[in-house]
């Protein structure tokens, strides 16, 4: 005697899961709240005049030298390297870096010339001179 076996259990789970799947998705997406923007980042006021200029670098509060930002948006390195790939973009949300091999952001404004960031597990700092 060959027993068949019982396929209602599985139908029932699978049309469980597309009903359970479906009213997520109706009632998670309410299109009735209206769309809020997000918030102005902390550079939002800071203009890329104020920006140029020469910082004292800070990797966990160590000094690691001088970095210079020019007004056509090249930069100089705490080695004192100028290379064609290093250059610095202004955002809303934050000041970047960018270095041949990687970059650094800075999203946070200490107070004018003074921006905070992150590398790795490691807390940079620039200051303005």
């Amino acid at each position: 005697m060959q027993v068949k076996p019982n396929l209602m259990p599985h139908r029932l789970l699978n049309s469980a899961i597309v009903l359970s799947l479906l009213f997520t998705l109706l009632v998670g997406c309410d299109r009735r709240r209206p769309f809020t923007p997000p918030a102005a980042g902390a550079f939002a006021r800071v203009s890329e005049r104020q920006i140029v200029g020469t910082y004292r670098w800070f990797q966990n509060g160590i000094e690691m030298g001088d970095t210079k930002l020019e007004a056509d948006h090249s930069l100089t390195s705490v080695r004192g390297e100028k290379k064609k790939g290093y250059k610095w973009e202004l955002q809303k949300e934050g000041l970047l870096l960018i270095w041949d091999k990687g970059f650094n952001f800075f999203p946070t404004v200490i107070s004018d010339g003074i921006y905070e960031g992150q590398k790795d597990s490691s807390l940079i700092r620039i200051e303005k001179k």
